[in-house]
């Protein structure tokens, strides 16, 4: 008796050092999930003015034997996601040649991250709506600007030089071309410091200390409006929130302009082009309205890929099984804990997606009355320059600006939020908002200013299907850590914009991560030479192998 209970003794020793083990290993994980539902809690309401039906919004994911399954689909490929990555890889793998491949999509509709809608009596994009060529020479092939081409988008360059400075209602410009000056040299010195680095393997800094190092330290509001205007706009993020290392080519590599894109039939047209020559069929290859709540990625028998989707009109279950499967969710989605992955994510694919962030940046359209005549300038970008806060209801975008976008009398004026400044906004009711870009137009035009009619705030900062616009690259991610958020787990891939090395953040990112990333998977599946990822993932002392694959075809 003395020996059983010494050894009861024993084992509940084991199992208590067993579970504080467990807990402290957790810990850092389950700290970020907690505060990821909290945050989830406080916008709870939004949830339920989303397209999302509100059982799905729930964090307990309940087991789907406890509810009918209203159908099974099982395929070869399985896409997650309709967006520029998702529909480009789809069209990849049917070049190759690869059959039955099924897109799930959890909205109405193809685009993503690209929407358009009809506001204040002209179609508007409240997504994307440029062609960038950051990053680019001239020797580069732009996929984005084929696709606008192709489809005969109208479109006008953008070199963002067009603009007006205002602060305390006088226009400052000249003052503030002579401030970007001192700030391009600054730029220049930031370039040179990240090549150094890149070639000596020094350690990443924010782009703050590297502008500071640069001799640009900005003081007064004039100083820190050009630095928002050229700076935040640019990477929807604060300097002192971006690395340099992987960020300073954006200025030092750019040999065309930007193209605005402003087309009555939408900027998602090219989406929609790239799925109809598949064709994706509604219905058939194509499942629109399935909200991904659980993937299962290690499962028996040929179809190691289980899929656990929900209708987000009707509530009822979707299983999809599949030998393999590409996901193009948002780093926003996959932070949010919306979507359970059994078994959970390896750590160097769950350490690099906490890694990122999705950007804090909101598009504004604001329209005023149609009967009055234009109080504002005549230039493409409106800068107000805020006494007190920096980069303050900063950013105006003339949409009818001598004539290049918009018909005159359209009176829509597009406002950018960024940064901090969206964390306020993103309290305030429609009404207060109107009333406080009432008052920044006073104060630029005094008494001509007159008060908006209405406002248009785009939901992607609450829409579960995506919890932010862009993702940007943060201090601290070097390039082969970055490889982990692409590098597959088994037969599961992952492909978006935030997974490009060169343009993280663009349309041209998520199109080359998507046909990169269809690539490899046919190399693996048809080929049998697949990545071997290293057991610790990328950056961690361990190089990339390629073997032939363990999985077979």
């Amino acid at each position: 008796m003395l020996f059983v209970k010494k050894l009861f003794t024993l084992l509940s020793v084991i199992l208590l050092y067993v579970a504080l083990t467990s807990a402290n290993y957790r810990k850092p994980t389950d700290r970020i999930r907690r505060t990821r539902r909290a945050h989830m809690k406080e916008i709870g309401e939004e949830f339920k003015k989303s397209i999302i039906d509100n059982t799905i919004m729930k964090r307990d994911i309940r087991n789907v034997e406890d509810e009918s399954i209203e159908s099974v689909v099982t395929c070869n490929v399985l896409v997650l996601g309709a967006g520029m990555a998702g529909v480009s890889a789809a069209r990849r793998l049917s070049d190759k040649g690869v059959e039955d491949v099924v897109v799930v999509e959890g909205s109405d509709r193809i685009g993503g991250r690209v929407k358009g809608v009809e506001f204040g009596g002209t179609h508007v994009e409240v997504g994307a709506n440029w062609v960038h060529f950051s990053n680019m020479d001239e020797s580069s092939f732009n996929s984005i600007e084929h696709y606008v081409k192709e489809a005969a988008l109208n479109y006008s360059s953008d070199d963002f030089e067009d603009y007006v400075f205002r602060y305390k209602g006088k226009d400052v410009t000249e003052e503030a071309d002579e401030l970007y000056e001192r700030f391009e040299e600054a730029i220049d010195r930031t370039i040179e410091l990240s090549d150094r680095k890149w070639r000596n393997n020094e350690p990443d800094i924010n782009y703050r200390v590297a502008l500071a190092l640069g001799d640009w330290r900005p003081v007064t509001p004039i100083e820190k409006a050009i630095e928002f205007y050229d700076f935040d706009y640019g990477f929807g993020d604060e300097p002192s929130d971006t690395g340099l290392k992987n960020n300073a080519n954006d200025y030092s590599e750019q040999v065309k302009d930007d193209m605005f894109i402003a087309d009555q039939r939408g900027y998602s047209k090219i989406i929609k082009d790239i799925a109809n020559k598949l064709p994706l069929i509604e219905g058939q290859n194509l499942h629109l309205h399935k909200y991904v709540t659980e993937i299962r990625y290690n499962e028996n028998g040929d179809h190691p890929i289980k899929v656990t989707a929900k209708d987000t009109l009707s509530g009822k279950v979707h299983i999809y099984r599949a030998k393999w499967t590409i996901m193009t969710f948002s780093i926003g989605v996959l932070e949010s804990d919306f979507v359970r992955f059994v078994p959970t994510l390896p750590a160097w694919k769950e350490e690099v997606i906490y890694m990122f962030k999705m950007v804090r940046y909101i598009k504004i359209y604001v329209k005023f009355p149609s009967n009055i005549t234009a109080f504002w300038d005549d230039n493409q970008y409106i800068q107000y320059v805020d006494p007190h806060t920096r980069g303050r209801y900063q950013l105006w975008q003339n949409l009818e600006a001598r004539g290049k976008h918009y018909p005159r009398g359209t009176n829509i004026l597009l406002c950018t939020i960024t940064g901090n400044n969206w964390e306020r906004v993103s309290t305030l009711g429609k009404e207060q908002i109107k009333l406080e870009m009432y008052e920044v137009m006073k104060d630029m035009y005094g008494d001509k200013a007159v008060m908006p009619e209405d406002i248009l705030i785009p939901d992607w900062h609450t829409n579960p299907l995506f919890f932010g616009s862009y993702s940007n690259w943060p201090i601290g991610v070097s390039a082969e850590v970055h490889r982990n958020l692409a590098a597959p787990v088994g037969h599961l891939y992952m492909a978006g914009e935030a997974c490009s090395t060169q343009f993280s953040g663009t349309l041209n990112g998520a199109d080359e991560s998507g046909n990169q990333t269809a690539e490899e998977l046919y190399t693996c599946m048809v080929e049998g030479w697949c990545e071997d990822v290293p057991e610790a993932g990328y950056g961690y002392g361990n190089d990339m192998c390629v073997h032939e694959s363990k999985f077979g075809s």
